[in-house]
């Protein structure tokens, strides 16, 4: 059974409190709540919370004192900063206090989760829990706790290569988690999801402007990691021109943020991430990889770490039937022996999808079909079909020989949608670009409507384009 980490809340009122309920236990977390600086101190030391959300308007306590003293009970917590309006000194000096993010004091449950999700690993936030489950599945992973480990140790920037989903953010937030860096924020940024004028605010901040233009000075996540790490998700998808930049942080330590016309520094260590093969024609400049070479880590795909498949599906119904509230049972030996056999182009988060909609159907049968129609479509094994059944649909001959092909057609189609989705992450823009079809059709031919829920009634994996 998987123990459940304790998430401590300081200052906040009961009802944002309550709205948080929900968010916390679905991610493992026990929530403890104090009203003052004190009683969070004397909680500090007695249960030694794994997430600490934090009032800055604390009064008994000075709110820096506070985050310090938080960061100095368990240098592996990861505390999010509340303030009313968090301007960028209110950010800087809380970030270089200990936090690893400041929201403003009407945060929603769902900025808490998208933070939670952020600045955690996915899954139960327990660290012990997170380590075991990453490196101790498979001899593979084994010996790649022991480069971890050794990378970890060392204080230069870091290259993880290999193919989508193979965890790659997993192995970046364990080299953190084991560095000398670990009481220091660990920030990251997915390059890929961001245009690049976007990217390069996001990335080395933007310098303050007069009022009048209705903008303002912005930290940008190279500050925010001041003393920590940030990871950047995808490089290849940085310009050419940032990536040139990113070599005078790695050789300097400063920057100039978006026009701004003083250097900035931030002491932070870089670790990045490239898919195997490349998903784009971009190439990393041959300075960047020079800086990054030097400790280079190659992550194996789940094809060849095949024994792991049982224990992370499981992993994945667990975490999953909490977070949804469904009582979905464990997989039959025969289904976890199918899903050993498959090759898993999208590695484990592929799985993990795979996992999601089992618990969301809570029907193993549409599971099992799913499979053996991806194995069929990327040649993993022969699947031969079952007695009275085209494409996974009954024949029934009293529908008629039209009925029965459409039918068909329609599963095939379904089919083929979720195998694009998967192989994009399901951002459903995307895929309906390659399907060369609307983003509505699309929908339509899914069942879902525009909110992306389905018909029925349940919720679908959150379209990453247009929540980006």
């Amino acid at each position: 059974m998987i123990t459940t980490s304790t998430a401590l809340i300081v200052g906040l009122d009961a009802a944002t409190c309550d709205s948080f309920g929900p968010v916390l236990e679905a991610h493992g977390f026990e929530t403890l709540r104090v009203t003052t600086g004190r009683q969070a101190v004397d909680v500090l030391h007695r249960a030694r919370p794994a997430l600490i959300v934090l009032d800055l308007d604390t009064q008994d306590v000075p709110a820096l004192v506070l985050l310090r003293q938080c960061r100095a009970s368990d240098a592996s917590a990861v505390v999010l900063a509340v303030a009313a309006v968090p301007d960028v000194r209110t950010a800087v000096e809380a970030m270089r206090a200990g936090a690893a993010d400041v929201l403003e004091t009407t945060v929603t449950p769902e900025a808490l989760r998208d933070a939670i999700e952020r600045l955690l690993p996915p899954g139960l936030p327990a660290a012990e829990h997170e380590h075991g489950r990453l490196f101790h599945g498979s001899a593979a992973m084994q010996k790649l706790e022991a480069i971890v480990a050794e990378v970890a140790r060392l204080d230069g920037p870091v290259l993880i290569e290999g193919e989508r989903g193979v965890g790659k953010a997993d192995v970046a937030w364990a080299i953190h988690r084991l560095s000398a860096r670990r009481s220091g924020p660990h920030v990251r940024l997915d390059c890929a999801a961001l245009p690049p004028d976007l990217l390069e605010t996001e990335l080395f901040g933007r310098e303050e402007v007069p009022a009048a233009a209705g903008d303002g000075s912005r930290v940008g996540k190279l500050e925010a990691a001041h003393t920590g790490t940030l990871l950047l998700e995808e490089v290849r998808e940085v310009p050419a021109p940032l990536q040139l930049r990113l070599v005078q942080v790695l050789t300097g330590g400063e920057f100039f943020r978006a026009g701004g016309r003083g250097l900035t520094s931030a002491d932070v260590r870089l670790l990045v991430t490239s898919r195997t093969p490349a998903a784009t024609d971009r190439p990393i400049l041959e300075e960047l990889r020079d800086e990054l070479g030097v400790f280079r880590i190659l992550v194996p795909p789940l094809r060849e770490r095949r024994e792991e498949i049982p224990g992370l599906a499981e992993y994945y119904r667990e975490r999953f039937a909490r977070e949804f509230g469904r009582a979905a049972a464990p997989l039959s030996a025969s289904t976890l022996q199918l899903l050993g056999r498959y090759q898993w182009p999208g590695n484990v988060h592929e799985l993990a999808n795979v996992i999601k909609r089992y618990v969301v159907l809570t029907d193993e049968r549409h599971l099992v079909d799913e499979i053996r129609g991806r194995m069929q479509a990327t040649g993993s094994a022969p699947v031969r079909p079952r007695p009275g059944e085209l494409g996974g649909i009954p024949i029934d001959v009293k529908l008629g020989l039209r009925e029965i092909a459409r039918r068909a057609a329609r599963a095939a189609e379904r089919e083929v949608i979720e195998h694009v989705l998967t192989s994009v992450n399901w951002n459903r823009a995307e895929a309906a670009r390659r399907l060369k079809v609307s983003y509505k059709t699309m929908l339509k031919k899914l069942g879902e409507d525009e909110r992306g829920t389905s018909s029925h009634g349940t919720r679908a994996p959150r379209d990453r384009a247009r929540s980006a």
